[in-house]
């Protein structure tokens, strides 16, 4: 079958796309999207991107003649209006010459070809990765909020309310269950899931990056390099720590530069400069060693919106002491001081730190009682792949 893909650059594609790497993130965009391959679909992209696209990738089903890119400009407001109606008239103009089975729309861009599809009467469907709207969306839902709700977040807001075949949005504590309460549609299936998880046996011999100090205990922070993901708060926790043999490894895609600068101003001001490592992130088997070093003390989740994501899921399938700040999202999946901990601010963490440092026992048991939580509450990535790829072929003809 021949499917399309409306879909910005997410970080684990990007790795593939544009560093004719292995994908080192979003592996809920990149898994599935590697089984469709797999089982013999044909998939064509339609790129939204700030970038210059320089493709490096040199796999067959990523040839130039699948990807078509298009300017993506948010800038302002006009720019925004105009990228938007690039990208939808070339989703019009795909969708009508290309004979596809199915259109498969990502992120909040992917509204405008789910809405194409609507429009040529192909099969459609949409994958959000949480939701930033639910502080948007509290009260009773009135027509006039519900249409300011629009003016200000109209592709997001389409993505809830468009007719389609169904909408799949990750359980990942940003509460799209109620967005979806407050401005969903009935005119599709609504899919609300947990990711899923590897459960690796022993992690292989790997050759971990000459930073890495094996002698060092160390706080792990996998993650992209975002303001709302606050490394930052991690920087502060190691401070207030105040133990000189504690290293701290912030691991991730480092696209903004404004961020980044900002933490490597606050790690000065510190005098963390020999104690704090940024680097990119770790192939699979790279960050599973580090997820079980017997030297690390906790991995960080210190995000400023929801921490029920990748990392705190990674982290508590591999036996690591999952760090987060207690939003909420993670209540019913950590018992806090059993097999993570949930902490209220940076103080707090600081000193869950200090005691798992010097106890050694305690923070082998919660290695081994997150480990069991996690098998309890997930399923692996294959039996979630298996779900998503089946709802996807239902929407196919034959």
């Amino acid at each position: 079958m021949k499917i399309l893909y409306v879909t910005p650059v997410w970080s684990g594609f990007r790795d593939v796309l544009f560093e004719g790497s292995a994908p080192k993130g979003m592996p809920a965009f990149m898994k599935p999207l590697l089984a469709l391959v797999a089982r013999g679909h044909t998939v064509d992209f339609l790129i939204a991107t700030a970038e210059t696209p320089q493709v490096k990738s040199t796999l067959p089903w990523l040839a130039p003649e699948r990807l078509t890119f298009v300017r993506w400009d948010t800038s302002t407001l006009g720019a925004t209006l105009r990228s938007c109606r690039t990208l939808y008239a070339e989703a019009m103009r795909m969708t009508g010459a290309g004979g596809y089975d199915f259109v498969y729309g990502h992120g909040s861009v992917g509204a405008l070809g789910t809405l194409a599809a609507q429009r040529r009467g192909i099969p459609a469907g949409q994958r959000l990765y949480g939701t930033f709207l639910v502080q948007e969306t509290v009260g009773a839902p009135t027509p006039l909020r519900k249409l300011a709700l629009f003016r200000r977040h109209p592709l997001e807001y389409l993505a809830f309310s468009q007719p389609k075949r169904f909408l799949l949005t990750t359980n990942d504590g940003t509460r799209g269950d109620e967005v979806h309460r407050w401005i969903g549609s009935r005119q599709f299936e609504w899919l609300f899931w947990l990711n899923g998880v590897d459960f690796p046996a022993d992690s292989a011999d790997v050759t971990l990056p000459d930073w890495f100090q094996p002698d060092r205990p160390f706080l792990l922070y996998p993650a992209r390099l975002a303001s709302w993901k606050r490394q930052d708060w991690a920087v502060e926790l190691l401070h207030r720590l105040k133990d000189p043999a504690v290293m701290l490894y912030l691991l991730g895609h480092a696209n903004d530069a404004e961020y980044r600068g900002r933490l490597e101003a606050l790690i000065a001001q510190y005098g963390l400069g020999d104690r704090v490592v940024i680097a990119p992130p770790l192939d699979r088997d790279g960050l599973v060693a580090l997820y079980r070093h017997p030297r690390c003390l906790a991995v960080a989740s210190l995000y400023e919106l929801s921490n029920l994501g990748n990392v705190a899921i990674e982290a508590l399938a591999n036996g690591s002491v999952l760090l987060s700040l207690d939003d909420g999202s993670l209540r019913e999946i950590v018992t806090s001081g059993e097999d993570g901990f949930l902490v209220k601010d940076v103080n707090e963490g600081a000193a869950v730190v200090a005691a798992l440092l010097n106890d050694p026992a305690r923070l082998a048991a919660v290695r081994a009682a997150a480990r069991r939580r996690a098998a309890e509450t997930f399923v692996t990535w294959d039996v979630r792949i298996a779900r998503e790829i089946e709802k996807i072929e239902s929407c196919l003809p034959g």
